[in-house]
């Protein structure tokens, strides 16, 4: 999520995918670093660390993220050090 939030004050649109174990905490990071609204991407956990590959998952994968970066929320400024 640094990356994404990095990425996304710089000006280019950014999502992050993540494992669906890891949404909650990904969603709370990006809020504790000023961007709530952080385009997240969920990929269903594959247990026993199986990637299943299936072309209509992938599919659906790709177009969650289209999806997301076409209606990324605008940046948030990086908050100004007090001098």
């Amino acid at each position: 999520m640094h990356d994404t939030v990095h990425l996304e004050r710089k000006g280019v649109p950014t999502v992050c995918l993540s494992n669906d174990l890891f949404e909650t905490a990904a969603r709370r990071q990006a809020e504790l670093m000023g961007l709530p609204g952080a385009a997240v991407v969920v990929v269903p956990h594959e247990p026993g660390g199986t990637i299943d590959l299936h072309p209509r998952r992938v599919e659906e994968t790709i177009n969650n993220i289209v999806e997301a970066l076409l209606s990324a929320p605008k940046a948030v400024p990086q908050r100004q050090a007090k001098a």
